[in-house]
């Protein structure tokens, strides 16, 4: 069975190159498209997705409130955020939001096929880095989810270790 996808662009250009892309991909399929945050909360409401993939700055809601909104439906929901800023303020608020992934709309179509296949096997942040400056970004977000990882391993041996 295909990963069912939701993206989220407001630039319908953008958008229908998502789509291309992904429905390329055979291991997925874009379930859903929609070009504004409200539509995409509806959506959200009525059924869970395998994958999101969500620009950030959208004109009718904060894409952080988008993925706040999702967070609170799906804890464990893969949300791939593909966004024109590269701050490291912004990568920062992305990754204390839990995003599993960062694309850069600078990227190649390869880097969104990667970080989707990424985000469906593996359970660490991915963001590709081609220029050195980003490479902290990058390392950055590993470290994050790493740690975050750890202290979950850390509870569960502990809770194990409570239990006998």
């Amino acid at each position: 069975m295909k990963a069912e996808l939701l993206v989220v662009d407001d630039h319908s250009l953008i958008l229908e190159g998502i789509c291309k892309i992904v429905n390329k991909m055979p291991e997925v399929t874009v379930a859903d498209a929609v070009t504004s945050g409200k539509q995409a909360i509806k959506l959200i409401e009525e059924r869970d997705y395998d994958v999101y993939i969500l620009d950030i700055s959208i004109p009718d809601i904060s894409g952080f409130e988008l993925i706040a909104k999702i967070r609170e439906l799906n804890d464990q929901a893969k949300i791939v955020v593909n966004t024109m800023h590269e701050e490291i303020w912004m990568v920062n608020r992305l990754v204390q939001c839990g995003v599993n992934a960062v694309i850069l709309k600078s990227s190649a179509h390869a880097e969104l096929v990667a970080a989707i296949r990424s985000v469906l096997t593996v359970s660490y942040t991915h963001l590709r880095a081609h220029e050195t400056g980003r490479n902290l970004v990058c390392r950055l977000l590993l470290e994050k989810k790493k740690k975050k990882k750890r202290k979950q391993q850390k509870k569960k041996t502990k809770d194990i270790s409570q239990d006998q």
